[in-house]
């Protein structure tokens, strides 16, 4: 199963110059798009929550950090 990426802007910036709601928000809907890809099961809501978070934060960090 491929996963559907957040098409937002990410990698402009720096995760420390966007706000907590901003990141928050961010956030949120990667974690929609991973619970849409499973139709909403319950019962993973904080797997993709973390999950997201996790891809967020390194796609805000850009190529560079990853390598």
């Amino acid at each position: 199963m491929r996963e559907r990426l957040v098409k937002t802007p990410m990698q402009e910036s720096a995760p420390q110059s966007r706000s907590a709601g901003e990141l928050q928000g961010l956030i949120a809907q990667a974690a929609y798009y991973r619970a849409e890809q499973r139709g909403f099961q319950p019962g993973f809501e904080v797997d993709d929550w973390l999950a997201a978070e996790a891809e967020v934060m390194t796609r805000l960090r850009g190529p560079k950090a990853a390598n």
